[in-house]
């Protein structure tokens, strides 16, 4: 897949996971780092083929996706500034077990794996680092799961929203109607109906491609509990100020 360079430096910190490391863990990873500029759509990885790089966002935010056989796809989780994409290749699995999508274009750095694992086999420190960020992408995937099964569309997409806003300073974010159904696991015509007490709330404006929310902290209000375990579980792994 074709990707644009862009004028930003590798490590900045626009990507929290790289600007917590210590100076000398930055140092070994700056000359290993390619800035690149991701577009909306664009794949990073895809499902039992092999992950050739992991990136590093610092102003992209990327959807990871489980496809389905009926051919849509439920979203499990999201990955910003906060942290990296593909890491379960970076820590040892050859082949992509989700679909990583770009939703929010933006920029972020990336490194071919083969160099990453020789970091990491070297610095103790981006090791413990990344296990930890490990356990918060487990408990992302666990805790959208239960939402799936137990809470309404409209608290669902709320905590969705929230999250994206949170890897980004956008509030108008253009977010396209299959995303927004893969998030809830339902048909893109079904996502109007999820929208519907959302906007009437006046919460958010939504046109197809786009939703500006007006209104974070009826969002906040609205939400269901699992934003607010997410956001307990990161500040426990990574610190109070991630995310």
């Amino acid at each position: 897949m074709a990707q644009d360079r862009c004028h930003v430096s590798p490590i900045t910190p626009s990507n929290q996971l790289l600007a917590a490391l210590p100076a000398d863990s930055q140092a070994a990873l700056a000359g290993l780092l390619e800035p690149v500029s991701l577009t909306p759509g664009q794949r990073l990885s895809a499902v039992d083929l092999p992950v050739t790089y992991a990136y590093f966002p610092h102003t992209a935010v990327v959807s990871l996706l489980t496809p389905l056989a009926q051919g849509w796809a439920v979203a499990s989780a999201l990955v910003g500034r906060e942290g990296v994409v593909g890491l379960p290749a970076v820590l040892g699995l050859a082949l992509a077990t989700t679909d990583a999508q770009v939703e929010l274009p933006g920029t972020a750095a990336r490194i071919a794996l083969p160099a990453f694992r020789v970091a990491l086999a070297r610095d103790r420190t981006l090791f413990e680092r990344l296990q930890r960020h490990l356990q918060v992408a487990h408990a992302q995937l666990a805790q959208t799961g239960a939402c799936n099964r137990t809470h309404r569309d409209p608290e669902r997409l709320a905590r969705w929203l929230l999250e994206v806003l949170d890897r980004t300073t956008l509030t108008t974010l253009p977010l396209t109607p299959a995303f927004l159904a893969a998030v809830l696991g339902v048909r893109p015509a079904a996502v109007v109906l999820a929208l519907g007490p959302l906007k009437q709330a006046g919460y958010l404006r939504y046109q197809p491609g786009q939703v500006t929310v007006i209104d974070r902290a009826g969002l906040e209000g609205t939400t269901c509990s699992c934003y607010w375990a997410l956001q307990h579980t990161v500040a426990q792994l990574l610190g109070p100020h991630v995310v």
